[in-house]
């Protein structure tokens, strides 16, 4: 079994929301199915055996690749370094917290899709391992999993008034920079006051 959550890219406001709810789905669906944590000696236990952070990375239980698909329409809206930097650094973050694997995809880039292609032939087949890391933010992103670390992806910037974990920080400033559309925002807010007023005290 290998998942893949495709990601739009075209529409950045979403992405988080998107990578976050279905990386719950997953790890839920895993655990209700028995597969919990990889086991010792398999591949995916293999990858992190020895990591520098394999105390803090949860992997699902089952391969995973987080593909983050549209970054041609991405850079053609957002060109600016900037953009790219925070986009990029948020899912090397979560990606390499929940043990996945992340590839940026362009419509036509025959070596990005022969990338994924070995990638997947690896999780499926047993094939050799996809070795190529490419952490440049002015090109598509490639961090096999167990390849990337918290060190090389850096701290999140600092949001005022945002306090907590590096998932917090990472998702401040992210939104920060890629806000949700007003309307969404406001049912958003509507949603979580509703809980808020649901939830027994």
């Amino acid at each position: 079994c290998v998942v893949v959550i495709t990601l739009d890219m075209s529409a950045p406001a979403d992405v988080l929301e998107t990578l976050s709810f279905w990386l719950y789905e997953v790890r839920r669906q895993v655990s209700a199915a028995g597969a919990g944590a990889p086991k010792s000696g398999s591949r995916q236990a293999e990858v992190w055996a020895g990591h520098s952070d394999a105390a803090q990375v949860h992997p699902i239980g089952v391969p995973l690749v987080v593909l983050a698909h549209k970054w041609d329409l991405f850079e053609e809206e957002f060109g600016s370094p900037k953009y790219a930097k925070i986009a990029t650094k948020a899912l090397r973050h979560f990606a390499h917290s929940n043990g996945a694997s992340l590839l940026c995809s362009k419509h036509k880039d025959k070596q990005i899709m022969t990338a994924l292609r070995n990638l997947l032939y690896h999780h499926v087949f047993g094939t050799a391992a996809v070795r190529t890391v490419q952490v440049d933010t002015s090109k598509p992103l490639l961090t096999p999993a167990g390849t990337d670390s918290f060190a090389e992806i850096g701290k999140p910037p600092i949001v005022e008034g945002v306090s907590g974990g590096a998932d917090q920080r990472w998702t401040a400033a992210y939104e920060a920079t890629f806000p949700p559309k007003q309307g969404k925002r406001d049912a958003q807010d509507l949603a979580a006051a509703v809980a808020s007023e649901q939830c027994p005290h």
